[in-house]
């Protein structure tokens, strides 16, 4: 196999790895995990389309069998599912250089999307325990923040990560080129 593919292959299991084990470690506030920020850089970065799916599916089937296996949580039904690949469209429309701005911009517009379209599909299905539309988004507020602030803090460390290490790439590259 080729350096490339070795790489990517390590990079992607890299990036499961860390969404699947911030979604499953105890005692951290709800939603505040990698995986919005993981999909945003997933998407950014492999521009197979195949894999821009893939890997947000294998996080998601890997992590809520951990947390079925391990706390008894439900798997995560086919609406999260969906309501989380929205994050793909998201990165890829919005993030075509790695900047703050758009990084930024591309996590809060994620966090919202999926607040909004999760929210309603909860409440389309009997407005979770009964609550009417305005309470149900209203319950789910702290849930929203929490993603919000981990996307956020995720997706500028994970795209910093990327931009010091191609950056430092760059340097150590031109230092050793032969004349």
């Amino acid at each position: 196999m080729n350096s490339k593919i070795l790489n990517n292959i390590a990079i992607a299991a890299i990036l499961i790895s860390l969404a699947v084990v911030s979604r499953i470690i105890p005692n951290k506030p709800d939603n505040f995990t990698a995986l919005g920020a993981v999909f945003l850089f997933s998407t950014f970065y492999f521009k197979d389309r195949r894999i821009r799916f893939l890997i947000p599916i294998t996080i998601m089937l890997c992590s809520d069998l951990c947390l079925y296996w391990l706390k008894g949580i439900p798997i995560s039904g086919l609406g999260i599912y969906l309501c989380l690949m929205l994050y793909i469209p998201v990165s890829a429309v919005l993030i075509k250089k790695v900047k703050f701005a758009n990084v930024a911009l591309a996590g809060i517009s994620g966090a919202t999307l999926f607040f909004i379209t999760s929210n309603f599909l909860v409440w389309a299905q009997g407005g979770g325990y009964g609550l009417g539309f305005i309470e149900t988004y209203t319950v789910a507020i702290s849930f929203y923040r929490n993603a919000l602030l981990g996307d956020l803090a995720w997706s500028i460390t994970i795209f910093g990560v990327y931009a010091l290490s191609k950056n430092r790439i760059k340097q150590t590259s031109f230092l050793y080129t032969k004349d």
